[in-house]
């Protein structure tokens, strides 16, 4: 919780908890505060306690601080002591140091014994697992390191309370108060703690450094304890049953009877554990340790048959091993403590001594601890497992893998692919057949989830042997063997790496056709397995596709797999992730006919998506809600793709999905700026199929992404030619279709950059085309020079691509337009020339041409129209006929002689009428 949180809880309480008695606010700020600080600590609100001292403890200054700190520095040790896990521990811990720097003399004392305790509670059991041969030897090294110096950081704490005692003892004249009284009996509390642990402390460094001088030392702080008063060795004689049934003292004295072993005590180390086994006031939980502490001390000394009595007597209460047997299995840490005293021992002839090694190990094995029968194997040789069963063929198998890795590695070959030199590939396939004759033994399945384990090592000494089908099957006897004991995941990841195998062996592409017919059955067998019993997992949709690609399981089907999965199962959100994932894939991959259908079955998915991830996303764990929203953002997204592709658009499907987006994105504070552009276009979109025109201009306009700027322009430019092409009448409606789509044709046109690169594409060459017609139009409805200069500015960037009917006809009226003469008769011309002869379109060229050409040579139309007479005396169809003849008229051409051939062709052709 942030300091600011914290605050604001103190406030609520202090209302809630101080309101009734506060009807009369106190006089002044100390009161108040030291009003608040009783409400916390009367309420055990120790956190906000620590939090409001901290405060005043800032505002205060002289003594008062020191007061305040005092305080302060007890209510962090409290807090260090009572810490639920490591991580708050640590927080207090940082806190606790910053204020200790501030501290000195008595006032620190307790919050250094409180930082000390807490730190010698993070590593007081790697004594215990040395013991065990649980550590590496850098691990010992460490703690050694680590312990030695906390050690001597608590005989400091000791010695300093000591000496605060004899003080206070020299102020005592009998007449002190409480306070005084008090204050001596919490000296002389910190004075023992400080001890203990000084004690322990000592007496791991014994352990972890074998050092007898390390117990000594721990003998004499446990002698403090226990009743000396200076540091000294117990008198054991002294120790009083009746006072073992404090845990204090108990642990202390099983403290003191460890170190009189390490020193070669026996008799007091002996005395101490009959005592404490003889007390029935001592704690539960320290007296279920004291016979494995009574077997280490007297395996130490191989008085075997001692230690035989001991296991006999806690076989006795053990729980039930397996078969009709009525003996009891040991408790798996007493068990490794018998196999590391009776295996450590020098003398191995002993019958009793292998006896009993021979029982840890199987009770063990008994009880699933594999791992630790294959540590002690490694570590004191395979012979102590036998040569049949299970377990010493597993170890082999294991052994002869670490052999193989090794050589791989040697060679240099990479460790995600098949061996190739064949020595490595024989040295795997010999690990492969151990572990195989493991798992075949009769006693296999007793060492559940060893037996898993074994499956899978065997799975991938044979894919390193390039056995890929056969590696493919052991991976897939491992998920079934690990999925009860080891849990899904485990089955979940060992059949993917069986689909993994047999696919790579594919991809490979080596081996004969025979072998590669096998590896497509097996890839269909554990590809299929896998799809049906994990469908929600993210890989299923990766196996279905390999699976489709060779084995004609599609994307169909997948569909199916994934949507079957029931609301109710806990994979159904990762499910239905796939599912919308799998589906717009497909959507984007349809063509015009399919597009609605897929899009609408999508959308029904991600939309039931969003509602599930959108609680996530406004929920209170801030993580998983901005991971939530995320992905709430990529499906909103998705469904305006589809939803907005629909013929009519589904506009409140693609709102709602918007809706979510935003309101997610500012719950998390999460920038969407990278999809601005995106979502203002989809809000153009959904405009528009409003049919508020208007507001969706205006907002196309304003978009400055221009990436959705040109597809919005694009998608405005033909809206607008939609529309023109619906309005045949000219008029007001018309004119500003025409204007529309020339402004937003000339935005396509200025995105689409240099005329000479853009026009290579025919798109942007189209739109070139209908531009510049639009403009030609507008001018000629509305006189607008504007859009007339816009036509023949595209009409001449047209004619570098090449001339097309079109653009030469605009072209011509347009040079015409701007006093052009000779330039649009010569484009008139040009048309004429491209033209089929004796068509509407010819004639129009033809009369444009000669009515130019009369302007500046009257006798050369007047020749060229009488030849167009000869050979079409009609002159063509309407109006360019009247037109013709009007033109040779005021030119003196003369009319056709009678009983010429008439009609629309060339004179002859057509007959006579």
């Amino acid at each position: 919780m942030s300091r600011g949180r914290l605050r604001s809880a103190i406030l609520g309480l202090c209302w809630l908890g101080l309101s009734a008695a506060a009807q009369a606010q106190p006089a002044g700020d100390a009161e108040a505060r030291e009003a608040l600080e009783r409400f916390l600590r009367e309420h055990g609100l120790t956190a906000l306690l620590a939090e409001h001292l901290e405060a005043v403890h800032e505002d205060s200054g002289g003594q008062a601080r020191q007061d305040v700190a005092r305080r302060l520095s007890a209510v962090y040790a409290e807090l260090i002591e009572a810490a639920p896990d490591p991580r708050a521990r640590g927080a207090w811990e940082a806190r606790a140091r910053k204020l200790l720097a501030q501290l000195s003399g008595p006032d620190a004392l307790e919050l250094r014994l409180s930082l000390a305790r807490s730190a010698y509670g993070a590593m007081e059991n790697d004594a215990e697992r040395h013991r065990l041969r649980l550590l590496s030897a850098e691990q010992v090294a460490a703690s050694a390191e680590a312990l030695g110096a906390l050690h001597a950081e608590l005989a400091l704490i000791y010695g300093e309370y000591d000496r605060r005692l004899e003080t206070l003892d020299r102020q005592d004249d009998g007449t002190k108060g409480a306070a005084f009284v008090a204050e001596v009996a919490e000296a002389r509390r910190g004075r023992a703690a400080a001890a203990y642990f000084a004690a322990w402390s000592a007496h791991d460094l014994g352990v972890l450094e074998s050092s007898d001088h390390r117990a000594l030392e721990a003998l004499r702080f446990f002698g403090v304890v226990l009743g000396r008063p200076r540091p000294a060795a117990p008198d054991v004689s002294a120790v009083r049953g009746e006072s073992l049934r404090v845990e204090f003292v108990a642990r202390a004295a099983l403290g003191a009877a460890l170190a009189f072993a390490q020193r070669g005590a026996d008799r007091e180390a002996l005395e101490l554990l009959r005592l404490l086994e003889g007390e029935p006031g001592v704690i539960p939980g320290l007296r279920a340790t004291l016979p494995a502490r009574r077997i280490a001390l007297l395996g130490a000394r191989k008085r075997w048959d001692e230690v035989e009595a001991v296991v006999a007597q806690l076989r006795g209460r053990g729980p039930a091993g397996p078969g009709p047997s009525a003996d009891r299995l040991l408790e798996p840490a007493v068990a490794r403590l018998l196999a590391v005293v009776t295996l450590e021992a020098a003398d191995t002839r002993d019958p009793v001594q292998a006896k009993l090694a021979r029982l840890a190990v199987e009770d063990l094995a008994a009880q699933g601890q594999t791992a630790q029968v294959l540590d002690l194997a490694s570590r004191y040789g395979a012979a102590l497992l036998g040569q049949t069963g299970f377990l010493p063929l597993y170890a082999r198998g294991v052994r002869a893998f670490e052999s193989a890795a090794a050589a791989l590695a040697r060679a240099g070959g990479p460790d995600d692919q098949p061996a190739r030199a064949p020595e490595v590939v024989n040295a795997f396939n010999e690990s492969a057949a151990l572990l195989a004759s493991a798992l075949a033994q009769a006693d296999a399945a007793r060492f559940a989830p060893a037996d898993a384990r074994a499956a899978s090592l065997a799975g991938r000494c044979l894919f390193f042997a390039g056995r890929f089908v056969d590696a493919s099957g052991a991976f897939a006897r491992a998920s079934a063997l690990g999925e009860r004991a080891l849990g899904p995941g485990w089955a979940q990841d060992q059949l993917w790496l069986a689909v993994v195998s047999v696919d790579a062996g594919l991809r490979d592409g080596g081996g004969s056709a025979t072998a590669r017919v096998a590896m497509n059955i097996e890839l269909l067998k554990v590809g299929t397995l896998f799809v049906r019993s994990f469908p929600q997992s993210p890989r299923a949709a990766t196996v279905l596709v390999r699976l489709g690609d060779r084995a004609g399981i599609d994307d169909e089907q997948a569909v199916s797999v994934l949507g079957a999965v029931p609301a109710q199962d806990p994979a159904y959100e990762r499910a239905q992730r796939e599912l919308a994932r799998l589906l717009y894939k497909r959507y984007r991959a349809a063509d015009r006919a399919g597009g609605a259908f897929a899009a609408e079955r999508f959308a029904v998915v991600a939309e039931r998506l969003i509602g599930i991830e959108r609680a996530v996303a406004l929920g209170p764990d801030e993580a998983q809600a901005r991971a939530a929203a995320e992905r709430v953002i990529v499906l909103a997204r998705q469904v305006l793709d589809a939803a907005l592709s629909l013929a009519p658009p589904d506009v409140p499907r693609a709102r709602a999905a918007l809706e979510a987006a935003e309101r997610v994105a500012a719950f998390n504070r999460l920038s969407v700026q990278e999809h601005a552009g995106e979502l203002a276009f989809r809000r153009v979109q959904i405009l528009m199929a409003e049919g508020r025109q208007d507001e969706a201009a205006a907002l196309a306009k304003a978009q400055s992404d221009p990436r959705w700027a040109e597809l919005l322009d694009r998608v405005f430019y033909n809206r607008a030619a939609e529309r023109l092409a619906a309005l045949t009448e000219p008029g007001q409606a018309r004119q500003v279709a025409l204007g529309d789509l020339v402004a937003f044709g000339l935005r396509v046109i200025e995105r689409a950059g240099e005329p000479a690169r853009a026009l290579r594409d025919p798109a942007i060459a189209t739109v070139y085309q209908g531009v510049a017609g639009a403009a030609l139009e507008l001018w000629q409805l509305a006189g607008n020079t504007g859009a007339r200069d816009t036509a023949l500015r595209l009409d001449r960037q047209l004619l570098t691509l090449g001339p097309s009917a079109g653009s030469l006809r605009r072209l011509a009226l347009l040079e015409e337009s701007v006093g052009n003469l000779a330039e649009a008769r010569a484009r008139w011309e040009q048309l004429l020339a491209g033209l089929p002869p004796g068509g509407a379109a010819w004639f129009e060229a033809r009369y444009e041409s000669l009515r130019l050409l009369a302007q500046s040579d009257p006798a050369l139309a007047a020749q060229a129209i009488a030849q167009v007479r000869v050979l079409y005396p009609d002159l063509g169809p309407p109006p360019w006929n009247s037109k013709l003849a009007e033109l040779a008229q005021r030119l003196g051409v003369p009319s056709p002689q009678a009983g010429v051939a008439r009609g629309n062709g060339p004179a002859g052709v057509r007959g006579a009428r």
